[in-house]
């Protein structure tokens, strides 16, 4: 990040900023101390012994962002990506991330391919993230050029899954967060510490060439994608899009 001349240097070399609805970017007036962590849990902290360097900070692109962000005009939408993207500039975020398909804020459930059985991915199509992900993604390389991306599924097209849904677990009817109904039945859920994933040769195959095609299909479109995970949350039972996996699956 960087940060106004005058701002006063902190201890170790490094500064802290906050930012409030009518005060951005600014430094707190009370100083803000680290001590290293010797105890478990928690994070340790050594600033006396820096270990490695950080490539970037990011966040990551969603449906429901660019939403929120298409209903600005769109001189405000730039100056509120140039704030979060342009080097030099506010947060100065490089590294982000992305969905493949839908994950729990897009618009809709969704994946590149649902035609149950198409294992040769003759359906598969991006085109419903050029409304919404891919327009995100070009606007914030518009302050960014040098934007790098790694990709994560929620969740698999659902014949993928041993359910045959996007979902891991159904919505508990007890609960008031839950207020909605996401198809699956009780007795079709997939548990934490299993594989959701159907694990057969012809599964994975397909699965390995629907990564290649996401990427292809993006650099068609001018984002190119530097790298990939095979799951989101691998051990994460959700109502919304999701898969779990073993560590041997």
């Amino acid at each position: 990040m960087t940060v106004p001349a005058n701002t006063p240097a902190a201890p170790n070399g490094f500064q802290f900023y906050a930012t409030t609805e009518a005060d951005p970017w600014f430094t707190p007036d009370t100083p803000v101390t680290v001590e290293p962590m010797r105890t478990f849990p928690g994070a340790f902290l050594c600033l006396d012994a820096p270990a490695q360097e950080i490539d970037g900070f990011g966040v990551c692109f969603n449906e429901l962002g660019w939403v929120a962000l298409s209903r600005l005009e769109e001189a405000e939408r730039s100056e509120v990506l140039r704030q979060i993207f342009a080097p030099g500039v506010g947060a100065n975020l490089s590294v982000c991330r992305m969905p493949v398909g839908a994950n729990d804020f897009a618009t809709d459930w969704y994946s590149y391919d649902e035609v149950d059985g198409d294992y040769a991915l003759e359906h598969f199509s991006i085109d419903h993230d050029d409304a919404t992900l891919v327009p995100y993604i070009r606007a914030a390389k518009a302050h960014r050029p040098d934007l790098t991306l790694w990709a994560s599924p929620w969740g698999p097209p659902s014949w993928f899954k041993r359910n045959h849904h996007y979902a891991c677990a159904a919505p508990n009817p007890m609960s008031e967060q839950t207020n909605f109904d996401n198809g699956l039945s009780p007795d079709n859920q997939i548990k934490e510490g299993t594989d959701g994933l159907i694990l057969t040769e012809q599964v994975l195959d397909a699965y390995a060439r629907y990564f290649g095609k996401f990427i292809d299909a993006y650099a068609e479109r001018g984002i190119d994608i530097s790298m990939v995970m095979p799951q989101n949350e691998f051990n994460s039972a959700q109502i919304y899009p999701a898969c779990t996996w073993t560590p041997e699956g």
